[in-house]
């Protein structure tokens, strides 16, 4: 069947590494997440960008950083596919009282660092081509905390599209 999209060909590490990529491309998020590794191009990985749900008692220090997963689901009641990235901006509340920086501007920021390094992301996904199912629209941005002393930004971006999968 040709022109036909099936489910089965999505492939969710692989758009992983997609979202991974558009972070790592973001300058300020680099800055806000480890001052240090801005220069080196990299090194964020498993240190302070997780492609799943990280545990924020089992990070050794107080510095923000993103974890997020992707969920990619098909509704056979309404044939409707959905691509869904969560994202989650985590802080150790000690570093929400200091002051945020820019990057380019080295200008202070006003708002916490999990709310400007959430609206790098916002600026980064929004629009982001799934090369699947059309483009990422940011559906919520919210805030809560974890274990009494773990501020944090939950993003969701989805794509929808009908789906046309075939059904046996």
């Amino acid at each position: 069947m040709v022109g036909r999209i099936f489910m089965d060909d999505f492939d969710v590490n692989s758009f992983k590494s997609k979202v991974i990529n558009t972070i790592l491309e973001n300058n300020e998020i680099i800055y806000l997440l480890d001052k240090d590794y801005i220069d080196c191009g990299g090194g964020l990985l498993f240190k302070r960008i997780f492609p799943f749900l990280q545990n924020p008692k089992t990070v050794t220090d107080t510095a923000p950083f993103i974890c997020f997963k992707v969920n990619h689901v098909r509704n056979t009641n309404i044939y409707l596919e959905t691509i869904n990235v969560v994202i989650y901006v985590i802080c150790h509340e000690k570093e929400m009282v200091k002051k945020v920086q820019s990057y380019k501007t080295k200008k202070y920021k006003s708002g916490t660092v999990i709310d400007v390094i959430s609206e790098e992301i916002k600026k980064s996904l929004s629009g982001m081509d799934t090369e699947w199912i059309g483009e990422l629209k940011l559906e919520s941005n919210n805030e809560d905390v974890l274990y009494y002393e773990y501020p944090y930004r939950v993003l969701t971006f989805s794509a929808y599209k009908e789906s046309y999968a075939v059904h046996c």
